[in-house]
């Protein structure tokens, strides 16, 4: 018989009641335990109550060498002496996802707020738009006609499906046709994105203004194929009548810190696009963190992306308001450093209109109004072009 130590440790103290257990961390040596009756610190196997953290801790996180606790009370600052030190934020906070070593995204029970430490301090500034928790958000200042007329003009109207057929496809783009006669005071949608072996079927077939033809290619949507195939679909692609090309990263090669690889093969993919727009899939779910998010998107733009986007829609997390918010920030500093404006798409499980909303408001409090039109911004999606429709026309349409 082999014995084993115990991985567990079980904390038990007949005298006090640790209360239900929510996070933990380690920082500088020591164990932080947030539990629904406060905040503790372990040293020597014992667990402290912080004095004044009382209260629902429902995380603790680490931003650079800065710990913070997110509690029903606020957001604190946890010093080295585990005091805590409140900043000016009335909302209870549910979480801090990292952007870098000096900034943040915090969501709070009423919306977002940017997190960031200038020369002195570190600061919240509240990003105005959402009107209710961050779990569960409404977007009432942007919910009204001529915002969802924005967004379906900036809608990628997309099929890919195992089952898409030349049929499929050309009757999908015969209804794009025919939007411009059936609703002449609405703009149409921004692009008609399919896999690649269908767009010469779309460009055979469309005829309305100003749509473009939009290909996945370079190996969608696992991005786990040779280079050369890569190179030579997205060549075809465009060979064949596509007008954008939206491709995934290696996420394996990011994951595994091959960011040379990773960079090199979206700059020679651009360079096949040429002057036609390269929209970058990050796939968000995949990447996990706000770092891996954000440094993904600061690479793939500097490699020479015109978009990022979120996600495929083909893994189990897509597009999430957390990620937009990081991928956003990121455009925004990029923007800032180079001058050079790089598109934002939202894709994957949008399939409500207040989710869209969501993204547009995004977009709006963080990049600003310039940024909200289809050169810059985008949606892909099948399912939200007819709710869009039915909430500008007051009446159920099944039109696409």
């Amino acid at each position: 018989m082999v014995g084993y130590a115990n991985p567990v440790y079980f904390y038990h103290n007949e005298h006090v009641d640790y209360g239900s257990g929510y996070c933990s961390t380690e920082y500088n040596g020591k164990l932080y335990l947030g539990t629904n009756q406060g905040l503790y610190v372990s040293q020597d196997d014992e667990l402290s109550l912080i004095k004044g953290s009382q209260g629902q801790v429902w995380n603790v996180s680490k931003v650079g060498s800065t710990l913070f606790c997110c509690h029903n009370r606020g957001l604190f600052l946890v010093d080295q002496n585990d005091s805590l030190h409140a900043l000016d934020c009335s909302d209870g906070v549910w979480s801090v996802s990292p952007l870098n070593d000096k900034s943040a995204i915090v969501g709070s029970y009423n919306g977002f707020y940017y997190l960031f430490k200038d020369s002195k301090s570190w600061q919240l500034k509240y990003l105005n738009g959402f009107s209710e928790t961050a779990l569960n958000y409404t977007l009432d200042e942007n919910n009204n006609i001529e915002v969802k007329k924005e967004l379906f003009s900036c809608i990628d109207l997309t099929s890919l499906k195992c089952t898409d057929s030349e049929e499929s496809i050309m009757k999908l783009t015969e209804k794009v046709n025919e939007f411009v006669d059936k609703y002449p005071d609405l703009s149409n949608v921004a692009a008609i994105c399919v896999y690649p072996n269908m767009a010469e079927i779309v460009s055979d077939t469309l005829e309305a203004d100003d749509v473009k033809i939009a290909c996945v290619a370079g190996g969608f949507p696992s991005s786990q194929t040779f280079t050369e195939v890569k190179v030579a679909e997205t060549a075809m692609a465009i060979h064949t009548g596509a007008e954008e090309i939206d491709i995934v990263i290696p996420v394996g090669k990011f994951l595994c810190g091959d960011y040379e690889g990773m960079c090199d093969e979206i700059g020679e993919l651009k360079d096949v696009c040429g002057e036609k727009p390269l929209k970058v899939i990050l796939e968000t779910g995949a990447l996990m963190t706000a770092s891996n998010i954000k440094k993904a998107a600061i690479l793939a733009m500097y490699s020479g992306a015109d978009f990022i986007k979120t996600s495929t829609g083909k893994e189990a997390i897509s597009a999430t308001p957390e990620a937009a918010l990081v991928m956003c920030e990121a455009i925004r500093e990029y923007y800032q450093e180079t001058g050079r404006k790089v598109g934002f798409k939202a894709a994957g499980g949008i399939d409500t209109v207040k989710k869209a909303l969501a993204y547009y408001t995004i977009v709006k409090e963080v990049l600003g109004e310039e940024w909200l039109n289809n050169g810059l911004f985008r949606i892909g999606t099948s399912r939200l072009a007819n709710l869009l429709l039915s909430d500008i026309t007051g009446e159920e349409i099944k039109f696409f």
